[in-house]
């Protein structure tokens, strides 16, 4: 009598958690037992949150590039009848500026990043330029001829950030750039936890 009870008792138990367990795997809390024997596919999902906390910075500057160059005006003007000679003004300005290359964060979209559980790909633009500072600290005088107004100094300094802009990309900035911001978002997204971390550029 006692092993009747006994078994009986085990084959309620036995029945109790097999159904339980049926409910569990019905509902999704645990996989199916043929899960396992199906190739696993990852569930790519779009955090909304980490999207918006990248498209927040804005902006990234990952390469600086300072330069000093040489911009100069002249101008020659006809005397009156007075004075035959032409008058000429001159205007020759040393400038020291900054070049910044990054990457414009505020296009990024959904389509942009793909994280799951353990991965993230990210892609983003090419590099661009994205300021060049020239400070009037760092402007100087080098010849000055002649009366020459605000305008005149500001169209020269104008000519001055286009002509470092231009020595900048000859020097390979937006490659370096390029570069930078690979490895510089590649610690960030593993910083946080994910070990597979991809930066396309495109």
């Amino acid at each position: 009598m006692f092993f009747k009870k006994l078994i009986k008792i085990i084959a309620t138990i036995l029945i109790l958690a097999a159904i339980t367990y049926a409910i569990l795997i019905y509902t999704g809390i645990l996989p199916s037992p043929l899960a396992i024997f199906k190739p696993h596919k990852p569930k790519v999902e779009i955090s909304a949150t980490f999207l918006k906390e990248v498209k927040n910075m804005s902006q990234l500057l990952t390469v600086c590039h300072y330069d000093e160059i040489t911009v100069d005006s002249i101008e020659n003007k006809k005397g009156s009848i007075l004075n035959i000679f032409d008058k000429q003004r001159k205007l020759v300005l040393i400038v020291r500026g900054k070049t910044f290359a990054g990457f414009d964060l505020s296009k990024i979209n959904e389509k942009s990043l793909l994280v799951t559980d353990t991965s993230v790909q990210l892609t983003i633009q090419h590099p661009t330029i994205i300021d060049v500072v020239v400070n009037p600290s760092t402007v100087e005088t080098f010849i000055e001829k002649g009366t020459w107004s605000v305008y005149a100094r500001t169209t020269l300094l104008q000519t001055a950030q286009n002509k470092l802009t231009h020595r900048a990309v000859a020097a390979g900035i937006l490659s370096r750039s390029e570069k930078e911001g690979q490895r510089v978002f590649t610690q960030f997204f593993k910083s946080l936890g994910y070990k597979n971390v991809s930066v396309l550029i495109q």
